[in-house]
């Protein structure tokens, strides 16, 4: 008899984790494969900035619209592309959901060489505890161009060695 009580709470708890396993599996095969999209953006983000150049040092402008279809914060992340990479700060984008455009000024480094650019915009959501889906999308092309150095009264840049505004070199000799 009591044998026979044991065998079946064996039983019952065996099938309780067998349950238990298949539906923990299924929410972390839901979590892994389902093909979450929080955000979407209409391509190629547009530059504003007149005849699309920029100088070193300058504001770029540009317009990106998208359409937020999940309500979680995600963190964005711009780079200006040439032939390297310039990471640009880091912003949390918690924008509501559904259609906006937003207009946005993000500062040009003064070391960004000048040349044709492209920004590329990418933005990352943890949408579950095992996932995070990231959504990148480039700009139009556009230019950064050198800003003029101001020459000093003999013509000089203040360059160490250089004759000075008294004629006088980085020293003062």
């Amino acid at each position: 008899m009591k044998r026979e009580l044991l065998s079946k709470i064996g039983s019952a708890l065996m099938t309780i984790f067998f349950a238990a396993f298949i539906v923990y599996s299924c929410i972390v095969a839901w979590w892994l494969f389902y093909p979450y999209n929080p955000i979407t953006v209409e391509r190629p983000i547009k530059i504003i900035n007149s005849e699309k150049t920029v100088k070193q040092g300058g504001v770029l402008v540009y317009k990106v619209k998208y359409k937020k279809h999940m309500n979680i914060t995600g963190t964005l992340s711009r780079k200006l592309i040439n032939s390297f990479k310039l990471d640009l700060r880091d912003a949390v984008a918690n924008a509501a959901v559904g259609p906006d455009c937003d207009q946005v000024k993000v500062d040009i480094p003064k070391n960004a060489d000048p040349g044709k650019y492209y920004l590329w915009w990418s933005v990352s959501y943890k949408v579950n505890p095992l996932r995070i889906v990231t959504v990148s999308v480039e700009s139009e092309p556009f230019e950064v161009i050198a800003i003029d150095i101001p020459k000093g009264p003999k013509g000089d840049q203040g360059i160490q060695g250089r004759p000075g505004p008294a004629g006088k070199n980085f020293w003062g000799k």
